[in-house]
């Protein structure tokens, strides 16, 4: 939201303030907001609008005997300072993994451009909104050892926001062994 604020005055004994409108456009129509007045200026609050949309923003004011003042137009560009949401909600930071695995992320920003799964660095999947996904990883495609899940939520804004876990892949089955046995005789 964007507040805007105006000083009205008139002349000494003038009719005196009638009206103050607040007239923006919104990137598809113009909109009036009566402005109220707070100790010296008037005051209106233009609504959070989509990134990126051209705000252009005037203001008329009206005396009581029908006068009509104008300030020039104003303009500025919405735009997006917040981190968008990056999660990796299975599997957890240190799990150990064989056989298949569903990794499940979650991914949130009004303004989202995309999120990319990378396993050590190598972009397995990418999604282009927000959302809750899955991405069926198949851990024995891979050698044992630790690898790094990072999951990168890009907005359309710039901002970018990142998790990270590491998990161990153990494809490796435990091995039996009997030592060498030897029959004891009972003893009397």
């Amino acid at each position: 939201t964007v507040s805007v604020s105006a000083g009205i005055s008139e002349p000494l004994n003038a009719s005196g303030v009638k009206l103050v409108i607040l007239s923006y456009w919104d990137g598809s129509a113009w909109t009036n907001a009566t402005m109220a007045q707070e100790n010296k200026l008037y005051k209106a609050t233009l609504p959070a609008l989509p990134y990126g949309t051209t705000v252009n923003y005037t203001v008329f004011a009206f005396d009581h005997a029908g006068n009509v003042a104008t300030m020039d137009i104003y303009s500025y560009i919405t735009a997006d300072s917040y981190l968008p949401i990056a999660r990796i909600d299975q599997p957890i930071h240190g799990s150990y993994l064989s056989g298949q695995v569903d990794v499940i992320i979650f991914g949130n920003d009004p303004n989202m451009d995309r999120m990319e799964l990378a396993i050590n660095s190598t972009v397995v999947q990418k999604w282009n909104s927000s959302g809750t996904w899955v991405f069926n990883w198949i851990p024995t495609n891979y050698t044992d050892g630790t690898y790094l899940l990072r999951l990168t939520a890009f907005d359309k804004a710039g901002n970018i926001a990142k998790q990270e876990i590491t998990v161990t892949i153990d494809n490796t089955s435990p091995t039996i062994k009997i030592p060498a046995w030897t029959p004891t005789e009972p003893s009397a």
